[in-house]
This record gives C-alpha cells, sequence and structure tokens, in this order.
C-alpha cells in the first residue's frame, strides 16, 4: 500500500463527533422600540413563545425600551451593561420602514455583529403558541456543536430538532469543471468518490449527535438529519415551508469581515416570517 493511500484511509477513519453541553441562560434581555405596557407586552409575547426558557426560575427577563436608546452607540452600551445570555430583538428597530426589502435595518446590523451573545429576531405578527420545530442551518455543520447546542437548549420537550447540511452545487459543479480538464484524473470517478465523501461526513456527525441527545439529561427531542446536494438559499426556503419550522438557527459571524457572511444575510433577509436565533 502507498503511503498516500494509507494516509488516505487514517484520515477517513477519523471522524468529528458532536459534543453536548447545557447551555445556561440567567438573563434574556428584549431590545425593542416599543415603549410602557407595550413593551412589556412584546416581553411577554417572547416568553410564551420560547415556553421552556420562559418558565425556568431563575432566569431574568428584561425589556430596553426604545425611549431609554438614540444611537446604535447607546444601545451597545445598554447591551453591555445588562450583560445577557440571550437577546431578543425584531427587524427594523426605530426604522420608518418597518418592512424592507434588502436589509435588517442599522440597529439590527449592528447587534448581530457587536454583540456578544445570540441574537433572536422575532417576525412582527403572531408567534406559535410554543416552540416546537427548529432547524439548524449551515453549509458545515460537522463539528458545530454550539448550533445544535442552542437549537435543543430553546426546543421543547418531544420538539423536532432538524439538522441541515446542503452542500452548495454551483461549488461542486465548479471545481468538478476543472477536474475534468486535468487528464490525469477521472471525471466521474471524482465526481461520485467527492460527492460521496462530502455528504459522508455531515450524515456520520449528525448520527452522533442523535445519539448524545438520547441519553438521560439531554433534552428529549427528535432529531432528523438533512444532507444534500443544493442551492443552499432556495433549498432551506422550501426546507423551511415545507417541515412548518418554528426557528432557525444559524451563524453570522465572520472572523474574516464585520459584515454578516454571504449566505446568513441572504437567509436573514429573505426568510422574514420565521424567527431567526442569529449565532
Amino acid at each position: 500500500m502507498r503511503l498516500d493511500q494509507y494516509e488516505s484511509r487514517f484520515k477517513r477513519a477519523a471522524k468529528s463527533v458532536f459534543e453536548y453541553a447545557p447551555v445556561p441562560f440567567e438573563t434574556v434581555l428584549l431590545v425593542t422600540d416599543a415603549e410602557g405596557q407595550d413593551a412589556e407586552a412584546e416581553l411577554e409575547r417572547a416568553r410564551a413563545f420560547l415556553q421552556p426558557l420562559g418558565s425556568t426560575e431563575g432566569v431574568r427577563w428584561v425589556a430596553l425600551r426604545g425611549d431609554q436608546y438614540h444611537t446604535s452607540h447607546e444601545l451597545v452600551a445598554l447591551v453591555s451593561q445588562h450583560k445577557p445570555d440571550l437577546l431578543i430583538t425584531h427587524r427594523s428597530l426605530k426604522e420608518a420602514d418597518k418592512d424592507p426589502i434588502y436589509s435588517l435595518g442599522t440597529y439590527l446590523d449592528v447587534l448581530t455583529q457587536v454583540a456578544p451573545v445570540p441574537v433572536l429576531v422575532l417576525p412582527s405578527g403572531s408567534l406559535p403558541q410554543a416552540l416546537k420545530r427548529v432547524m439548524v442551518v449551515t453549509d458545515h455543520i460537522t463539528g458545530d456543536s454550539r448550533l445544535i447546542n442552542y437549537g435543543a437548549a430553546l426546543l421543547g420537550e418531544g420538539g423536532d430538532l432538524f439538522l441541515t447540511h446542503i452542500e452548495d452545487e454551483g461549488t461542486f459543479e465548479r471545481y468538478l469543471g476543472v477536474i475534468s480538464k486535468l487528464p490525469s484524473l477521472d471525471t466521474e470517478t471524482a465526481r461520485r468518490d467527492i460527492l460521496e465523501q462530502l455528504l459522508k461526513e455531515p450524515r456520520e456527525f449528525m448520527e452522533s449527535v442523535q445519539k448524545a441527545l438520547a441519553v438521560p439529561g439531554a433534552p428529549q427531542v427528535e432529531v432528523e438529519p438533512i444532507v444534500r446536494l443544493g442551492r443552499s438559499v432556495r433549498d432551506y426556503r422550501e426546507l423551511v415551508e415545507a417541515r412548518q419550522v418554528d426557528l432557525l438557527v444559524f451563524n453570522t459571524k465572520d472572523s474574516a469581515q464585520l459584515a454578516m457572511h454571504g449566505m446568513a444575510y441572504s437567509l436573514a433577509v429573505e426568510l422574514k416570517r420565521v424567527p431567526l436565533l442569529l449565532l
């Protein structure tokens, strides 16, 4: 056996495994542009939606009203003072246009990048009576235990946790196009073997999630793996509708830039009627 064959087999045998860890919630902060009783009503609406968390003793729920801040700098300073474990807000804070097509609004754009805690974005209008269907979305779910731990923590007992990994078809075909121009590589073999490995790794990681969440002490939820080749934003939108998802969980921070990275921003802007947990 050649050295590179041995090395390939060794690497194929190495697997990333999900690590379950309870998510502590001590302070939940609602940021709203409502004032007075309207702000308190919005806070109660959020507590009812997050029923497992809302009924937990020891969790402090605080509303930050619209008359308490007037600039994004003031808002960031107030959020830092409260030190929340979860920040809840809505789109278009203090914006004249409450239903923008291409933006989340200035305040929310700042919060998603500056706040060191997850941001839960609630849509306008009614919310589901209980949070029963959570979807974790990513194009690289393998090894991302944090996303799944947050999704499971907010989901009620017996709820459905959808784990999705969509390998981008456009990127895959672009690399296959390059391979097809290399006479030393067989294109069809490369297509089969590369795709098989790309989808095998997330499936194995999701199997480790199912095992970890089946033990006593972990959230007792139903885990459904979804792994496929596709067009990310379009496929996620279709999956959300087909599964009647109550909450989407995905990463938004990019270590290489200040702005939210591409796919995350597209999802956040397009899926306006679905609550989003942005990590």
